[in-house]
């Protein structure tokens, strides 16, 4: 996981950058009531449930973003800050823009998973041999 230090409305914060987010997340008691917009965002969480949260209008100077944006307010959520993939946001390996293109991408060709590392047995002989993605096509 990527987390840096930024600031949050000029306060220090601990950023995660989740590229599997769609949203930026902040910590509620950060925000000061008058950043609050009025209206809630329904969240869905990696488990699947739902939550109503507030949304805030924000100011993040932060290694994967920097500039003013909308956020939904959590009470506790991992870190200050999460930045997910959003326009704007960098990619945390590179510090280029993401392109959400890109992601979209890699995923649909893995089917979105990940190469599966698999043991290539010959049961005439004691030999295992450990391949990425393709074995030899001459075992049967």
């Amino acid at each position: 996981m990527r987390v840096a230090d930024g600031l949050l409305e000029k306060q220090p914060v601990r950023v995660l950058r989740d590229t599997g987010c769609s949203t930026i997340v902040v910590r509620r008691s950060l925000i000061p009531e008058e950043n609050l917009t009025g209206q809630e965002e329904r969240c869905i969480l990696i488990d699947g449930t739902f939550r109503q949260t507030p949304v805030a209008q924000i100011f993040i100077d932060a290694p994967y973003f920097t500039g003013i944006t909308t956020a939904v307010c959590m009470k506790n959520p991992l870190y200050d800050v999460i930045i997910g993939s959003i326009p704007g946001a960098t990619d945390p390996t590179t510090s280029h823009p993401a392109s959400a293109d890109q992601a979209r991408s890699q995923v649909k060709a893995t089917n979105g998973q990940s190469p599966l590392i698999t043991a290539l047995i010959d049961l005439g002989s004691e030999d295992v041999t450990t391949f990425r993605r393709n074995p030899p096509s001459n075992k049967p």
